[in-house]
């Protein structure tokens, strides 16, 4: 009966979908600091971990098998560490900590190391237009008042067929440098 409920889309409450209370729990799981000197959090389990401060079982586990660090910032572990001291951080602290973290990481990781290139032909004309990234493109064509969606962007890429009037491409091979708008 309870495993009904669960399965049953009627029932949204539910985040996870198996009557095994058991999954993953057992393991006491560590985040230090990378030097090992500040347990900031301790938890019972990888899915209080997940439902508690949001990292997801699998980056912890990875973290844990391959001695990764989690941000650049914490150590993720399943052993205790003698000599550490407890943080006197609040669950919504840490919480904040780790979000600041993120958001440094993806900062110094960058979008535009991970942008694909972009170029833009009106149908019919000769002229294209060199974009660093498909975002770009987007903000380019809604100051023209063309209202066009980055996912049908995304599809319509070297196909050849024209979308909203345009014909896109991926036009400088990776590792070469980017400008950042469009090239006359």
């Amino acid at each position: 009966m309870e495993q009904y409920h669960l399965l049953n889309k009627k029932f949204n409450l539910n985040t996870q979908r198996i009557v095994n209370f058991r999954v993953n729990q057992g393991k006491k799981i560590y985040i230090y600091d990378l030097d090992g000197k500040t347990l900031y959090y301790c938890g019972k389990s990888l899915n209080v971990i997940k439902g508690i401060l949001g990292i997801h079982y699998a980056t912890c586990t990875n973290c844990i098998k391959n001695g990764d660090s989690y941000l650049n910032f914490f150590k993720i572990t399943d052993t205790p560490i003698d000599g550490a001291e407890k943080t006197n951080l609040s669950i919504p602290e840490i919480i904040n900590l780790i979000d600041i973290k993120k958001t440094e990481m993806l900062k110094k990781t960058s979008s535009s190391k991970f942008s694909k290139s972009v170029s833009i032909k009106k149908e019919n004309e000769e002229e294209i237009k060199e974009f660093f990234s498909i975002t770009a493109a987007v903000n380019y064509l809604k100051s023209k008042d063309i209202k066009v969606d980055r996912n049908q962007i995304t599809k319509f890429l070297n196909t050849g067929k024209p979308y909203k009037g345009y014909i896109f491409s991926r036009s400088v091979p990776e590792g070469q440098i980017r400008d950042e708008g469009p090239k006359s």
